[in-house]
């Protein structure tokens, strides 16, 4: 099945999980945003055809970033001697 076609069939679901799928059409507005308020959150990997390991490597980069920022950030801290208030 083409891409165009499987596209065009409604409720075709776009991604492994189902939580993506084509709405159906013609939709009033009304289904059109209950749909997008059903739709997850947060985007899962597999809305962009990834496998879920990639939600956990961009974790992994986040965690390591942040990491990063805070050692760099605690590395001009006050010297001895400072006077308190």
């Amino acid at each position: 099945m083409t891409v165009i076609r499987a596209c065009s069939q409604p409720l075709h679901a776009l991604s492994p999980s189902g939580a993506y799928r084509v709405p159906r059409a013609p939709a009033a507005r009304a289904e059109l945003v209950a749909a997008i308020d059903a739709l997850p959150a947060a985007a899962a990997p597999e809305a962009f055809g990834l496998h879920a390991n990639a939600d956990v490597a961009r974790d992994c980069r986040a965690t390591e970033a942040l990491l990063g920022a805070l050692v760099a950030v605690g590395a001009g801290g006050a010297g001895r001697g400072a006077p308190r208030p």
